[in-house]
């Protein structure tokens, strides 16, 4: 008997530091995610350098672009290139908000198939802080930087004025929030694996932080207030008014898809694409 109760002392003891182990962990992890949580969201020196472009338009044949700087609201200068098509002054242009890595140099091979597939013109936006832009990547600046874009391309000469926001990952996140404010200006969207905000992303990445973080939580995430740029577009999305289709991967690497399921409160023209793999939408670049 004695053995018993010995055994079970120990198991008692092990059970304690397991526990303290597990509250000492997922305390760390919440000072590290907390403390770095801008280096944590935003990577554009994915390719080993902020500003440098792993790709150019020549390398996938695009010839007809142009390079521009414009100013966002608070005055960031911001860098676009526009990839257009043979007769770019007549079709609508599709303005690219990127993931959270890498810079627009990444997306030139979904430029490409946009622009030969599709037959529209393509603007890719550098946020600030990505690219040859200035400044800093955060929240309200790089909705700001997306709306720069919408006015741009919507005053040039050289692209019709149909705009479409396409927006990938944390990207989908920024196209949501730029149609909502645009005021009429954006006639599309197309959300790509996007996510409902970045706590729940956290959450869904760190699953020792979920009942801190998830707005679904038994305490409806307590701790969010704790991560500043937020991309919570869950309550926003209801908002959008222009036709939107919305394409989820089932085998994402990053994004779950049951993010994607609860942003369907999209409510017009709303086509969820639920593919098997990401590469269904990489379009066919031949």
């Amino acid at each position: 008997m004695k053995a018993v109760w010995a055994g079970l002392r120990f198991v008692a003891r092990m059970g304690k530091r397991a526990a303290v182990l597990g509250v000492c962990s997922s305390a760390v992890l919440l000072v590290v995610s907390t403390l770095f949580q801008n280096k944590l969201i935003y990577h554009p020196g994915a390719s080993g350098s902020n500003c440098e472009y792993v790709w150019h338009p020549s390398d996938w044949g695009l010839r007809n672009t142009e390079s521009v700087f414009i100013e966002s609201a608070d005055g960031t200068r911001i860098h676009l290139l526009l990839v257009k098509t043979s007769q770019s002054n007549t079709l609508p242009v599709v303005i690219l908000c990127q993931s959270n890595a890498g810079n627009i140099g990444h997306r030139l091979p979904k430029a490409a198939s946009f622009v030969r597939t599709l037959g529209v013109n393509v603007c890719l936006l550098s946020y600030r802080g990505y690219g040859k832009s200035e400044g800093r990547p955060e929240e309200r600046g790089m909705v700001e930087d997306a709306l720069a874009a919408v006015s741009f391309v919507r005053r040039s000469t050289t692209v019709g004025n149909v705009v479409v926001l396409y927006g990938l990952s944390l990207g989908a996140a920024v196209a949501i929030r730029a149609t909502v404010a645009s005021q009429g200006t954006v006639q599309g969207l197309v959300i790509e694996n996007g996510y409902t905000s970045i706590p729940d992303m956290a959450a869904a990445l760190l699953p020792p932080l979920k009942p801190l973080f998830h707005s679904q939580s038994f305490n409806g995430g307590m701790l969010r207030f704790l991560i500043r740029d937020r991309w919570e577009v869950l309550k926003l999305a209801s908002k959008v008014d222009v036709p939107c289709l919305m394409l989820a991967s089932l085998k994402d690497e990053m994004v779950p898809p049951e993010q994607m399921r609860r942003l369907r409160c999209v409510p017009h023209g709303l086509l969820l694409v639920e593919a098997c793999s990401n590469l269904l939408f990489e379009l066919d670049q031949g």
